[in-house]
């Protein structure tokens, strides 16, 4: 069915300037609030230990600790979070060796929690924030596509950093655990709408642009340089909130959703919204009225005014088909990316630049899927960049047949960096498709099975140790197993991304068709003239 509202609306904001001045604004305010977010959830893995087998501090010892509240311990005795012994003092240990830096987290461990060593705390602490981004990113997309898209985004965003100061006063792991899972609830709920809103507002030309712009990554420089200023958890956590507190301002610079109050019938407030737009770009827009008409009697005619739930997703078949691609291709695709990054961790030995550049290297090879998409189209452009992925990590029996990786120890290490890039860019193009698929009405809820499919990919990524026993083996083929299994997957994601929509090129949609509502158009059309005359 075609969709008029979305065609009207299209060509609305191609007159009006697809990236005018309203477009940038909302934009920019979104990413930067992106970027705190990406800072806070970022803060999980720098104040809790890395991984190794061996003990990142050796210096710290249980000289001297005292505990900082006896109500959480029955003994006199500290027991530390972060490596085997403890250290007095919260700040950071470095090792040269490991290229790394952590913090000591000086908290009280209950009885019940006492069996389980400093690592397998931090695991379980990283698992319950990522958690907590999959519930959140459920609830909050169902709250955005219901309520709206500016108020619930705000909410959460100042629920996010009011837990994440909270973490700086935590006194016992499991306090420390469930402001963390709060801060993912959070984070999770915001990031869905904070991407949907701007490119509900962007023209088709510049929505690609603007995902792949890459502008969350500023949020891993932030939390480096904020490290730079103290090295202390407690300190980062009111650090890093109180950078992010200012930016609730934005809210004033951000506005409602013009489809999204379309949809609802409010169509007041959405003309008014349209029209802001507008003047707001200095460019204007012959026949709008005759459009915004055209636009409400195409709502009023083929859609429920109701609240649409998750189930709405399975609305035809080819939705159904296009869901289960998405979760597929998001879910293997950030189990690849994550298992990739452990590997590119460390690429200078600058602990402070190693925390952003694995992200920054990423950033060339994500533009240029935006001038490859415009050629190809999503679904091909994701195929190409996934295939590509696939066959640089299987590339590796090529280096390993020649005797290269003998020669040039660091290949393994420039291959995991080679393949990471085709993942990002497959990443974001995932993106793009998860917002352009799904109408107005449950786009949220779209895009937050795409969320906590990525989500869930951070988790699972960890439940591959069992790969890491064949790097240990040198003598063999064995440490070629990973990335045979790293491309073998990639090129799962390729061939699964063709059962994708193409969405290139076409109006956002904004109605989810009822096959029980078929309201002629000048019934429609009457309809809508006397609600605006309420």
């Amino acid at each position: 069915m075609e969709d008029g509202s979305a065609q009207a609306l299209e060509v609305i904001i191609s007159q009006s300037d697809q990236f005018g001045f309203f477009q940038k604004r909302t934009f920019i305010a979104t990413s930067f609030l992106q970027a705190i977010t990406v800072s806070v959830l970022v803060y999980t893995c720098v104040a809790t230990p890395e991984p190794s087998t061996d003990d990142p501090c050796p210096m710290a010892s249980t000289n001297g600790a005292e505990p900082l509240n006896g109500t959480f311990t029955p003994f006199n005795e500290t027991v530390t979070v972060a490596t085997t012994h403890i250290a007095h003092s919260s700040k950071a240990c470095s090792s040269t060796d490991t290229g790394s830096y952590i913090f000591i987290l000086t908290l009280h461990v209950p009885k019940w929690l006492r069996p389980l060593d400093g690592w397998t705390l931090s695991e379980y602490t990283l698992f319950g924030q990522v958690s907590g981004v999959i519930v959140g990113s459920l609830l909050g997309a169902f709250l955005g596509d219901v309520f709206g898209r500016r108020k619930p985004m705000f909410v959460y965003f100042i629920l996010m950093l009011v837990f994440h100061i909270l973490t700086g006063v935590a006194a016992s792991w499991p306090v420390f655990v469930v402001f963390r899972i709060i801060v993912g609830l959070a984070a999770g709920a915001f990031l869905v709408v904070s991407v949907v809103t701007p490119m509900e507002c962007i023209g088709q030309d510049w929505r690609d642009v603007c995902i792949c712009s890459g502008m969350w990554t500023m949020g891993v420089v932030f939390l480096s340089l904020e490290t730079l200023i103290t090295e202390n958890w407690r300190y980062l956590a009111f650090l890093s909130g109180a950078i992010g507190t200012p930016f609730i301002g934005t809210y004033y610079l951000v506005p409602e959703s013009a489809r999204w109050l379309l949809c609802q019938q409010r169509f007041k407030s959405s003309e008014a919204g349209i029209r802001e737009m507008i003047s707001c770009n200095e460019h204007a827009v012959p026949g709008v009225t005759s459009l915004l008409d055209r636009a409400r009697a195409s709502v009023v005619g083929h859609m429920h005014h109701k609240k649409y739930t998750y189930l709405d997703l399975c609305h035809s078949v080819d939705r159904i088909k296009w869901t289960i691609a998405l979760v597929y291709v998001c879910l293997v695709a950030s189990t690849v990316y994550f298992c990739l990054a452990e590997k590119t961790r460390r690429i200078t030995g600058n602990v402070y630049v190693d925390r952003f550049l694995p992200y920054i290297v990423d950033l060339p090879l994500t533009w240029s899927a935006v001038v490859v998409n415009k050629c190809l189209g999503r679904r091909w452009c994701l195929f190409l960049y996934a295939v590509a992925s696939g066959f640089a990590s299987l590339s590796i029996i090529v280096l390993d047949m020649t005797g290269n990786l003998q020669s040039m120890p660091n290949m393994m290490k420039g291959l995991a960096v080679f393949g990471k890039l085709g993942v990002t860019a497959t990443l974001s193009l995932l993106a793009i498709s998860a917002v352009e698929m799904f109408p107005t009405v449950i786009r949220c809820m779209g895009t937050a099975i795409a969320l906590l499919s990525t989500a869930t990919g951070a988790i699972i990524s960890k439940q591959f140790k069992f790969l890491r026993v064949f790097q240990e083996v040198q003598d063999e083929n064995h440490y070629t197993v990973p990335f045979l299994v790293y491309g073998g997957m990639m090129i799962t994601v390729g061939f699964a991304a063709l059962f994708l929509p193409e969405t290139l090129g076409r109006p956002l949609p904004n109605i989810l068709p009822c096959r029980h509502r078929k309201i002629p158009l000048q019934e429609g059309t009457r309809l809508v003239n006397t609600w605006d005359t309420l």
